[in-house]
């Protein structure tokens, strides 16, 4: 006989058969990030069931243990669910799939790439930094489409035509553009070093030494300064 809703506890949501589940012994799944409805929820279950599946667990046991991976909107969605209107791990799959789909943030394309611009005065390795991290958001772009979008937003005309200059057969890649800006970028940085210290050589003043400076002659009687000569004789 199956028990009936009231006598099992679990997600009112699912069927009472489905809230049945042999926990393995020792299950300890490891920590992921918890489905927070902005993640891809089809990628997030993918990584969960693996999750699962990894500590021994079935369908049931990933049922019965999402709660736990859901952040509090997520399962809230869950909890307010029609009682018993989700019959397995698929039926459960679909419902948040269809529920979040919508709602997660959705990876950018090269034209985002295009966005990223070297400021004013922005040292270039900044710009490298900031345009290589908005690149490992977007996946699948291709190298030439990475590299147009790079020289894009560069501001110095000699390393744009360096890279044209590499880059004319376009077989150059992404990495070898980066390799040749990272050179660039540190003569630059020897270049700017030499002439700060051009700089502060040329700003220093030279200290005032009082050894220049004619000393004043002690108080003497200027009236035999003025004397002539046979006066001071007799």
């Amino acid at each position: 006989m199956t028990p009936t809703n009231n006598e099992i506890d679990g997600i009112k949501a699912y069927i009472p058969r489905l809230r049945i589940a042999r926990w393995p012994k020792g299950f300890k799944p490891v920590p992921i990030k918890k489905c927070d409805g902005q993640t891809n929820p089809r990628e997030w279950l993918q990584l969960y069931s693996m999750v699962i599946r990894s500590a021994r667990g079935d369908s049931y046991v990933m049922a019965n243990y999402l709660p736990v991976y859901l952040d509090p909107a997520v399962r809230i969605w869950l909890t307010s669910l029609p009682e018993e209107s989700i019959t397995s791990w698929g039926d459960l799959n679909r419902k948040l799939i269809e529920s979040f789909q919508g709602t997660c943030n959705r990876p950018g394309n090269h034209f985002d790439l295009t966005r990223i611009k070297q400021k004013t005065n922005e040292p270039l390795r900044d710009y490298i930094k900031q345009f290589c991290a908005k690149k490992t958001e977007i996946p699948n772009v291709p190298d030439q489409q990475i590299i147009v979008a790079f020289q894009g937003g560069i501001r110095s005309d000699d390393l744009v035509r360096e890279i044209s200059r590499r880059n004319h057969d376009l077989k150059l890649t992404a990495q070898e553009c980066f390799e040749i800006t990272d050179k660039f970028a540190s003569g630059e940085s020897a270049l700017d070093d030499i002439r700060g210290k051009g700089k502060e050589k040329w700003s220093k003043k030279p200290e005032s030494s009082k050894k220049d400076k004619k000393r004043k002659p002690d108080n003497v009687d200027l009236q035999l300064i003025a004397q002539p000569q046979e006066l001071l004789e007799e």
